[in-house]
């Protein structure tokens, strides 16, 4: 069984022990986006706040005023985690949700997690994908930052499920919402 209430249902009269790693339960996906300010030309992002100290090893965005669902606030990483160079050096922090697809206005979950340079967003322990404890079903995903507008997936939805599907934001074909 998995926390969350997700569970493993087994039709035999034996006892199976299945080893599940806590975060691997509810919804796994990658995903991958870029900040405009941050992103002169090609496909690596600048760097500055890390090479120069400045990000802090606790998420920054509940300090201003955002409330996480499903989440709790104050999540911190290891500040050997902004000691990486190279494409995979840590940009900033961002928040990634997963709301309704027939309502997007309504949150089921969100997080903080870390943006690298190669546009990859990891979580928080350094996984390279996001895990969020829902149930698999469609889900719109958004990716949040404090100095950009933030960007939501649409028309279409994404089938999310415990397999680690990529979402690419940064693609012409992944459609967002608006124009």
């Amino acid at each position: 069984s998995c926390p969350y209430d997700h569970s493993i249902d087994c039709y035999t009269s034996r006892q199976i022990n299945v080893s599940v790693s806590p975060s691997d339960c509810g919804l796994n996906f990658r995903l991958r986006t870029a900040l405009a300010g941050v992103l002169p030309s090609g496909t690596l992002m600048m760097d500055q706040l890390r090479s120069n100290g400045l990000l802090p090893a606790i998420e920054p965005y509940s300090a201003s005023g955002y409330s996480y669902t499903g989440t709790a606030s104050g999540m911190t990483v290891p500040q050997s985690m902004f000691n990486t160079t190279g494409n995979n050096a840590i940009v900033d922090w961002v928040i990634v949700e997963l709301r309704q697809s027939n309502a997007p206005f309504a949150t089921f979950h969100s997080r903080p997690a870390l943006l690298q340079r190669d546009g990859d967003v990891i979580d928080t322990d350094g996984s390279s994908y996001i895990n969020a404890p829902l149930t698999p079903g469609t889900y719109r995903v958004v990716v949040r930052h404090r100095n950009h507008l933030g960007v939501m997936s649409e028309p279409r939805a994404f089938s999310l499920d415990p397999t680690t599907t990529l979402i690419d934001l940064r693609s012409a074909s992944t459609s967002t919402y608006g124009t």
